[in-house]
């Protein structure tokens, strides 16, 4: 169907920090950025490359798999940080927090949705909720991508000197929903 589809989706993810101790599964950008390269090279290199790419500590921690590749995809620049909420409390006291991300193919698709929601009034929801889903088609349409900062982007393109195609493309995608709309009506 296609009022179902949607463009630039994202992947729920989360970390655990219990509130009393040392443990920490959310290390995330704080511990530096990683080339996008090096980093899809451990994610696709299995368990032991992906937990010698991680923050080490999170490896100290006994942290999931799943915390460790998050840990690498954000400081990929892949990630939105929407913010923790309490995930197990004892007597009304939180014992454990987590923090939600929505992780995304690319830092391309990361910086659409962070700036395409301010365009759209479209906040993003509660940590505890959000499930990162993408844009609608005519929502997509609506976003003025000449507005948008790619700065974040640019080396990584200039290396690949490919930065005019995508955003070119991202153009080629929204004036053909357009043209759709325009035949098809809304």
């Amino acid at each position: 169907n296609e009022a179902d589809y949607r463009v630039f989706s994202g992947k729920r993810e989360t970390c655990h920090k219990p509130v009393f101790g040392l443990i920490n599964c959310c290390a995330g950008k704080v511990s530096g950025v990683v080339p996008v390269a090096a980093g899809a090279a451990a994610l696709a290199g299995g368990p032991a490359a992906i937990a010698a790419f991680a923050t080490p500590f999170l490896t100290l921690f006994a942290c999931s798999q799943d915390e460790m590749k998050l840990d690498i995809k954000d400081r990929m620049g892949f990630c939105h940080n929407l913010g923790s909420y309490c995930s197990s409390s004892f007597l009304g006291i939180c014992k454990t927090r987590r923090t939600a991300y929505c992780c995304f193919e690319s830092k391309l698709s990361r910086i659409l949705q962070e700036q395409g929601r301010v365009q759209l009034g479209k906040p993003w929801g509660p940590p505890k909720r959000e499930q990162c889903q993408g844009f609608a088609v005519e929502e997509f349409a609506q976003l003025d991508l000449s507005l948008m900062d790619f700065t974040e982007v640019y080396s990584d393109f200039m290396e690949a000197a490919k930065l005019p195609d995508e955003v070119q493309t991202l153009s080629d995608i929204q004036d053909k929903i357009q043209a759709y709309y325009d035949l098809h009506g809304n």
